[in-house]
């Protein structure tokens, strides 16, 4: 008798000869001298394609414009083994319009775009049955537009590429349009470790509001090292993309005319920069532009503080500020915390927050050195004044001129700088123009100006600050008013005056604790103190 667990075996061995096999993934090799676009016409979603050493010239046939080698198979892999695409200066190098694809270990010369990324409209919503595209381990020189041009809905990653002497920008991702009905759940760009240099433009270039971008080197580009303009992406039914976050992490910037790194767009969206080394640019090593434009205030689940992170940063050696941050919108845009950057020997201020306004807004400077720096260490508020220089060791008077417009202390709104060491700055160690200032525990020495200056504005806090060997003085009033003077040390300032207040200072309790040793001109204050602690107060 057969058991019935062998008929089973032997009928279930029957139907898998009659069910139709599933193809494995094949290898497709093309050698000099063939065509690599009839080799993707022949392949199939899973396959790889490996292109022999040799220079391929997709564009003979295709005239001006061509569009180089088309990648319209989906799921693709096309591995390079030192193999040049020369596009005769015609047209593209490489055009994928598919999902999923990998492009890896090939050179493109002499393209007009060596590659790019653009989904038609039925490809858009297919990301993730292929997974994320990739594009790694390239080489992009002499290209006479962008090295890298992607335009797409889905994920894609751009690693480990050298991207040299385009005519215009190494890197380009443009996400601000999804042409779609839908979006898709994992649409996250990924720009990690290139060496992107020599190009006409920037560096690299994102426009969206998800990214990440780390590792990069960025230098002697004609425009900025990175450029990055955050904007929602949005279906075609006015969906924001999902979680929307851009960090920008361990790059180095370097030598590049303009900024370099420049963000600007939607206050609303999170930026996280940090442990970035950011030197000798021509013009800012960051900076941070958020504009009005955007005024629906944040995305459900984003937290409230900070909203904005910039921290364990270097900017040294930049022909204008370290870093400058400027937010002017209508909205809530949260809140900014600078904390643990290292600003030094940059041309003008160290750290600079030029305008902060909004709806609950509020900026922490917190725990950072700024030294050696043309201006100021550290600036709050916006510098509409001309500063004055020291002329034979007295102060010229201040132009007429506004404060930041902040909000009093009920406003929701405030800026603090607390622990920052500053020193051997050009025209002082802090500047505060901002209204609801805290100053507090932080140490300013040997500055070529005051230790810290407060100017046109009301409701500040100045505590618990070190202040001494200063070319002018440890403390320095300018039309402002302080409610708290407490717990400072201002000693060894050259013109004899630890704490100057004259004009709105505050009386009685306000004022506890201070300890000054000065030595010079100083004077008393209306009660006739002595010398040894020189607060002026008229």
């Amino acid at each position: 008798m057969v058991r019935a667990s062998t008929l089973f075996c032997s009928l279930a061995a029957a139907l898998a000869l009659l069910a139709p096999r599933a193809e494995a993934a094949e290898t497709i090799t093309v050698n000099a001298g063939e065509s690599i676009n009839d080799a993707i016409d022949m392949a199939e979603p899973g396959d790889t394609i490996r292109v022999k050493s040799g220079v391929y010239r997709p564009n003979e046939d295709e005239g001006d414009g061509g569009p180089g080698i088309v990648v319209d198979v989906p799921g693709i892999t096309l591995m390079g083994q030192n193999a040049v695409i020369d596009g005769e200066y015609q047209g593209f190098g490489m055009l994928i319009s598919a999902p999923g694809v990998t492009v890896r270990g090939f050179t493109f010369v002499n393209c007009s775009d060596g590659l790019v990324v653009d989904f038609n409209d039925d490809e858009d919503g297919k990301p993730d049955l292929f997974g994320e595209t990739v594009i790694t381990r390239n080489r992009f020189s002499a290209n006479s537009n962008n090295g890298i041009n992607v335009r797409l809905a889905g994920a894609v990653r751009i690693e480990r590429n050298i991207i040299e002497d385009s005519g215009q920008s190494g890197i380009v991702v443009q996400r601000e349009n999804i042409e779609t009905d839908g979006l898709p759940s994992d649409s996250e760009t990924l720009i990690l470790g290139n060496r992107s240099e020599f190009n006409g433009e920037d560096g690299i270039e994102f426009e969206g509001s998800r990214a990440t971008i780390t590792g990069n080197t960025c230098t002697h580009n004609a425009d900025d090292g990175l450029n990055v303009d955050i904007t929602p992406v949005t279906n075609d039914d006015g969906e924001e993309e999902s979680d929307p976050l851009i960090t920008i992490a361990r790059n180095r910037i370097h030598y590049n005319t303009d900024d370099g790194i420049d963000i600007d767009g939607d206050p609303n969206v999170p930026t996280v920069i940090e442990r970035n080394r950011i030197t000798l640019n021509g013009e800012d090593g960051l900076s941070l532009d958020y504009y009005e434009d955007f005024d629906d205030g944040p995305a459900d689940g984003i937290k409230a503080f900070p909203r904005h992170l910039i921290a364990r940063n270097t900017f040294s050696n930049n022909n204008e500020d370290g870093c400058t941050i400027e937010i002017d919108d209508g909205g809530e845009s949260g809140s900014v915390l600078i904390e643990r950057n290292n600003a030094h020997h940059n041309g003008e201020g160290g750290i600079s927050l030029r305008e902060i306004t909004g709806g609950n807004d509020s900026a922490r400077v917190e725990n950072n050195r700024a030294h050696h720096n043309g201006y100021f260490g550290i600036e709050l508020g916006s510098p509409d004044i001309d500063f004055p220089l020291l002329e034979g060791g007295k102060k010229k008077e201040p132009l007429d001129g506004a404060g930041s417009g902040d909000g009093g202390p009920d406003s929701g709104t405030y800026r603090s700088a607390t622990r920052n060491t500053c020193s051997f700055n050009g025209l002082g160690g802090i500047l505060s123009l901002a209204q609801s200032a805290r100053i507090v525990g932080n140490r300013c020495d040997r500055n070529l100006g005051d230790g810290i200056t407060i100017a046109f504005s009301s409701f500040n806090f100045v505590n618990d600050n070190r202040c001494s060997r200063n070319s002018s003085q440890g403390i320095d009033n300018w039309n402002a008013t302080i409610e708290e003077l407490i717990g400072n040390r201002t000693g060894n300032n050259a013109l004899g005056v630890g704490v100057d207040i004259a004009g709105g200072g505050p009386n009685g309790s306000g004022v506890v604790n201070n300890e000054d040793d000065n030595t010079g001109t100083g004077g008393g204050d209306a009660t006739g103190e002595p010398d040894m602690f020189n607060v002026i107060q008229d």
